[in-house]
This record gives C-alpha cells, sequence and structure tokens, in this order.
C-alpha cells in the first residue's frame, strides 16, 4: 500500500488513535461515518465482485454493498496490491 500511495511506510494506528479519529471502537470501525475524515483506498480488483461486507458500525455487525457503490460514496482511491497468482 505504502508504496501504491506514494509514501515511506503504512502502519496500522493504536487502538486509541483509530477511536478517537473515527468514533468507533476497534473492531467495530466502519468507512462510514467517521468524526474525521480519512482517505480511504480500496484494492481495485474488488470491483469484479458482486457484493462485499464491511463493518457496519460495531463489533461483529456486517453490512453486505455493491463494492462500486462504496467506492464512490467514499470517494475512495483505487491501488494495486494484491498478489498477483
Amino acid at each position: 500500500l505504502a508504496r501504491a500511495i506514494g509514501a515511506k511506510s503504512v502502519e496500522p494506528c493504536k487502538a486509541e488513535v483509530a477511536q478517537r479519529h473515527s468514533g468507533y471502537l476497534v473492531g467495530g470501525t466502519s468507512h462510514f461515518g467517521t468524526r474525521k475524515a480519512m482517505p480511504v483506498y480500496y484494492e481495485q480488483s474488488i470491483l469484479a465482485l458482486p457484493r462485499m461486507l464491511i463493518n457496519g458500525g460495531r463489533r461483529g455487525y456486517l453490512v453486505e454493498i455493491d463494492p462500486a457503490t462504496c467506492v464512490r460514496l467514499l470517494a475512495a482511491r483505487p491501488v494495486e496490491c494484491a498478489l498477483a497468482e
């Protein structure tokens, strides 16, 4: 991901930082409705999927959504990170 977005490195943030920026408890973090605007990146191959599941804002709550709709609503940016088979 770092290489794809031109960053030196990318690593997960600490749980308390994720909660402060997103407003969600870790394990229930959603892409939607975050306290702070954050960039969203997606592996471009997900657009070939008919549906995908994303976290719905609380632990154990998943939402099924069309990948193209999710990308459009989040103004997500494509990256190519998947390993070639």
